[in-house]
């Protein structure tokens, strides 16, 4: 019976480990997301300098993100989201917004694979 109990302690700690693991995914994709967008939504209305700011917010928090989430998911994954993230504010200072704007949905599409990644499914 106590190794029933062990067994079962054990299957409590992944699940949480797992659940936890999630959970940050979620919120630090989503949170970068946020931030990407609005830096899309100055950039498009000419605003380069909160564009900017926003682009440089996104690449200090994806910093804070990248040491959390290199423990759920594999590093090279995770920080190529940030060698993205420091090529758009220089983009946006030289005027390159076509290139601005792909990269910033090339990082969208790699939040999407990060986050899907950690989807949980039965299968």
């Amino acid at each position: 019976m106590k190794r029933l109990f062990a067994a079962f302690a054990f299957i409590l700690l992944l699940a949480g480990i797992t659940a936890t693991g999630i959970y940050f995914v979620n919120d630090y994709t989503g949170q970068m997301d946020d931030l990407l967008i609005e830096a899309e939504d100055a950039a498009r209305a000419g605003d380069t300098h909160t564009a900017i700011s926003f682009c440089q917010q996104a690449e200090a928090y994806w910093v804070k993100a990248e040491k959390v989430l290199s423990l759920f998911i594999n590093y090279s994954d995770v920080s190529q989201v940030g060698q993205s993230c420091t090529r758009l504010a220089p983009l946006i200072e030289e005027g390159e917004t076509g290139e601005f704007f792909a990269s910033v949905r090339t990082i969208r599409v790699q939040l999407i694979h990060i986050a899907s990644m950690e989807t949980f499914s039965v299968s």
